[in-house]
């Protein structure tokens, strides 16, 4: 038997009143079980199990959250969040340091009491980084463009549709260099904020196979002013 701390990614119907839970775990990277319990997506759970027969033999709640289930804002972000690393940590082994970082990340979207509204942006451009193709920052300078494709910034405009002009390239790099102590800092409003994320999303697409068409952004769109 192992005990492992895990993420829940997404839980679903399976057969005879059981549900498969896809888990993001510390130790193992990406595991999928059938249990009879069903779980919020984004719960922090620790569960025991058995390696070879792939078998959960015990689930517990490691961080009960305070808000994020019950403010009706929060719940929305915490489902795009969740699908969002259903399709981003699809293939992922083990990552210790991703892991951490969400763990952290989910911990402070839970206490924050407001001026959340650019929280799953910087998630999704900081995770960049744990997956291997961050855009390389320190090579920007004001009027560059950004290709998607090629995850770099560049003077003259690539000769494909996948890349970002100079002032959409700028707002990767202050993306970038946001945290979530300092994104209240940074004023956005809804039409900007869902036009960088189709192009974080978009970002992915290019860069993960399979990543699928995201079927919570719409609710995202609809949320904050």
């Amino acid at each position: 038997m192992q005990k492992t701390e895990a993420i829940v990614i997404y839980s679903f119907p399976f057969k005879d009143r059981k549900y498969m839970l896809e888990l993001f775990t510390r130790e193992h990277g990406k595991m999928t079980f059938v249990t009879n319990r069903r779980l919020q997506p984004l719960t922090i759970i620790e569960i025991v199990f058995d390696e070879h027969k792939q078998k959960l033999s015990a689930i517990d709640i490691a961080l009960a959250y305070k808000t994020i289930l019950y403010n009706p804002v929060k719940l929305s972000i915490s489902f795009f969040i969740a699908e969002f690393l259903r399709y981003a940590t699809r293939n992922e082994p083990t990552n210790l340091p991703l892991y951490d970082y969400l763990r952290q990340a989910l911990m402070w979207f839970d206490v924050v009491e407001d001026s959340f509204a650019n929280f799953h942006l910087v998630l999704m451009m900081r995770l960049s980084a744990f997956l291997g193709f961050a855009p390389d920052t320190d090579n920007f300078h004001a009027g560059d463009f950004f290709d998607l494709r090629e995850a770099q910034f560049t003077t003259l405009q690539p000769m494909h549709p996948d890349h970002l002009s100079s002032a959409e390239a700028a707002s990767i790099v202050t993306l970038m260099r946001m945290n979530f102590a300092s994104m209240h800092l940074f004023k956005l409003n809804k039409d900007q904020r869902n036009h960088i994320a189709d192009h974080i999303i978009q970002y992915y697409r290019l860069h993960i196979p399979g990543f699928q068409e995201m079927k919570s952004l719409q609710v995202l769109r609809e949320l904050f002013d």
